[in-house]
């Protein structure tokens, strides 16, 4: 991190500017047989109760599915959603010094907002469906306020994403492994 200056007071949230680039790693075993897609194109259905990510990037709308599924156990590969990821359908927008968005997420450690922006201090726009976005706001309200008093020596900030991860059936075809949430979990020392 970079020169940084955080001045004593209390903090009721915390808003941060990431990339656009989200990726996903996961394994899960079923009791009974799920479908995935091998290929994208042209569509070739994986079949079996062992489901993983496959080692692949691209905007998760443009895949059937991104998971592989089989008879026996598979290495999970590293998706990346290089595109758009956490498409609001342009749902964004500032209200009375507020951002409103249609993507929020409940948290341990509050509610998170996330919009995407098209710069620093633009938000995305959509055309047809895709956006503009190049990174991602996020702001997280804190179910507990921050204190940083003259006496804090040390912060730790950290993303959460475990238990984020939503396996979804949406075209009762084959099924789809989403992000489906993030978490900025701030602790002081």
């Amino acid at each position: 991190m970079e020169n940084a200056t955080i001045f004593p007071g209390i903090y009721e949230a915390a808003v941060v500017l990431v990339g656009n680039t989200i990726s996903v790693r996961h394994s899960e075993v079923f009791d009974v047989d799920w479908d995935g897609v091998e290929d994208p194109a042209p569509i070739m259905l994986s079949t079996g109760k062992y489901c993983s990510t496959r080692l692949d990037s691209g905007s998760e709308d443009d895949f059937p599915s991104n998971l592989d599924c089989a008879d026996d156990p598979l290495a999970a590969g590293l998706f990346s959603e290089t595109v758009g990821a956490y498409h609001t359908a342009g749902a964004c927008s500032i209200v009375g010094g507020s951002i409103v968005s249609n993507l929020s997420f409940t948290t341990n450690s509050g509610s998170t907002t996330v919009c995407g922006m098209l710069d620093e201090d633009t938000l995305e726009t959509y055309v047809g469906g895709d956006t503009d976005a190049t990174r991602q706001l996020i702001v997280q309200t804190f179910n507990n306020e921050v204190t940083i008093s003259p006496d804090t020596v040390a912060l730790d900030i950290a993303f959460k994403v475990t238990d984020m991860l939503s396996i979804e059936n949406p075209s009762d075809d084959w099924i789809q492994a989403y992000l489906d949430g993030v978490e900025v979990a701030i602790e002081v020392d």
